[in-house]
């Protein structure tokens, strides 16, 4: 697929956010995924969290070999408060919504652009990746864009972005697959007055073990000591059950516990291990290598700062682990 985009701009201009989004009264009337199999189409479940859980009732779905469709409509009920000063593109700007689709097991990525005709208040998107074109997990990030930029650039407009191809921000993240047994991390509740509010434990690990060991209690832990009020609340999906919800709060301090855990497992690898995340696709995905590949992959390759690999780790935990506003 073509492609005219441009980087995420720096934050000297204004750029979507989540009050941008609620205000411009952004929602998704639909969000369909299905798969064919024996030459008819059975629907797929997604969790409320996008964390990548699918859940099929046939219980029969290979990405591989069955494929993935989908079908995405997205609302926008005020598109006038994306334009203008208050907005985050100028008057004479045409907007564009797309869908960068990401298959690290595959090393591919594209873009999907929406059907004709587009309104700005409604966006509908329909793809099927056949059968052998993907493995693993699809990453699906709806992203703001400019498509065009005006003509005319107003007085009012001058801390806009008026630049063809360049995203704004992104809208929403969906992660399709099997492929997210980092999500099963080991947590134990504790009550001791005599310990910190959180902590990690690793255990015997073996630096000789090409993928890492596995990625259980058996080799680390993190214990989350509700001795303290402001303890956080971290439950994670086990592996079989399908209706498990993943709660998180508070969440920025569950999330940064969880970053932090990630970054000084990473950190404690060989070097052998290391260059397994960022390179093999063949590791055993309820491995400590094969968790932190599915979580990073190749990224990981631009982060060899303790602070920089955090920041990233943050960062996706936030965009999988969405926070739930009702908590």
């Amino acid at each position: 697929m073509s492609n005219n985009l441009g980087t995420p701009t720096c934050q000297m201009y204004r750029v979507l956010n989540d009050e941008l989004l609620k205000a411009c009264g952004v929602s998704f009337e639909k969000a369909d995924f299905s798969y064919n199999f024996n030459n008819q189409s059975f629907p797929l479940q997604l969790d409320n969290v996008s964390s990548g859980k699918s859940i099929d009732p046939k219980e029969v779905w290979d990405i591989g070999r069955d494929g993935l469709n989908f079908t995405i409509t997205l609302n926008i009920e005020h598109p006038e408060m994306l334009k203008g000063p208050e907005g985050i593109v100028c008057r004479g700007a045409a907007m564009g919504i797309c869908i960068i689709w990401q298959n690290k097991k595959t090393s591919q990525m594209g873009y999907i652009y929406p059907e004709k005709p587009i309104k700005e208040s409604q966006w509908n998107f329909s793809y099927s990746f056949g059968p052998g074109e993907l493995s693993g997990n699809l990453d699906l990030d709806i992203v703001f864009y400019i498509k065009t930029a005006a003509p005319v650039v107003e007085d009012d407009e001058n801390e806009l972005m008026n630049e063809a191809g360049v995203i704004l921000g992104h809208i929403k993240h969906f992660m399709v697959g099997t492929d997210n047994n980092f999500m099963s991390i080991p947590i134990q509740q504790v009550k001791d007055k005599d310990k910190p509010i959180w902590w990690v434990e690793f255990y015997d690990w073996d630096e000789n073990a090409e993928d890492g060991g596995k990625f259980s209690r058996e080799n680390f832990c993190i214990f989350l000591n509700h001795y303290y009020k402001e303890c956080p609340v971290i439950m994670m999906p086990s592996k079989d059950a399908a209706d498990d919800k993943v709660v998180i709060k508070p969440y920025h301090f569950a999330i940064s516990i969880l970053a932090q855990t990630f970054c000084m497992m990473y950190f404690r690898l060989s070097e052998t291990q290391k260059d397994a995340v960022k390179h093999r696709d063949d590791l055993e995905p309820d491995s400590i290598c094969g968790a932190l590949h599915g979580l990073l992959a190749e990224e990981v390759s631009s982060y060899e700062e303790p602070a920089e690999l955090l920041s990233e780790i943050q960062w996706r935990l936030q965009n999988l682990l969405k926070e739930d506003k009702n908590d």
